[in-house]
């Protein structure tokens, strides 16, 4: 296992494999993000970002959380579809010995 204290920590933790499920999900999130950046100009996702900052504090009040309960929803859909094809994919078992 690698040192915690080690500042490429999470990278290393996706480049090694350890735990496969991890660095696929991981692996497959960066590629929807670049994928997205690539569509996208950098600019309009630099403004929309700025706006969010900016009007934050007004949409707060109307809408507490809002951040937090859209990021939450994202992840929650990304984590259910790959829970599901976790589930999907048969894991290797070992023979009993009696």
């Amino acid at each position: 296992m690698l040192p915690e204290k080690d500042e490429n920590y999470l990278i290393n933790k996706i480049i090694t494999f350890d735990d496969y499920y991890y660095s696929l999900k991981n692996i497959f999130i960066f590629l929807i993000l670049s994928k997205i950046i690539n569509l996208f100009n950098e600019k309009i996702i630099v403004l929309i970002a700025l706006n969010i900052i900016i009007f934050y504090g007004p949409l707060d009040k109307k809408y507490p959380y809002f951040l937090f309960k859209s990021v939450m929803y994202i992840l929650q859909i990304f984590d259910g579809i790959f829970g599901l094809i976790k589930c999907l994919i048969p894991s290797y078992e070992e023979e009993k010995k009696e």
